[in-house]
């Protein structure tokens, strides 16, 4: 019988290794795709602001004494 428990405890160990790489490869997957997207997002705002300057400084100086209100009633 021991040798039985002594498998068991084997086989559980393997596919815990198992199931820790797999979800290490998926976090990895994640982690790149997260990468490709803020890398996109990243191109887009540049080009948005390249096209329209004055717009995005409008829009910055908005959310910054949006921000600056909210902030400042605490």
């Amino acid at each position: 019988m021991p040798v039985m428990k002594e498998e068991a405890c084997c086989s559980e160990s393997n596919t815990s290794t198992e199931v820790a790489r797999k979800a290490g490869q998926k976090l990895r997957e994640v982690i790149d795709m997260a990468g490709d997207e803020a890398r996109d997002v990243r191109a887009s705002a540049i080009k948005q602001v390249r096209q329209r300057p004055l717009q995005t400084s409008v829009i910055a100086a908005g959310v910054g004494l949006l921000a600056g209100l909210l902030l400042g009633r605490r």
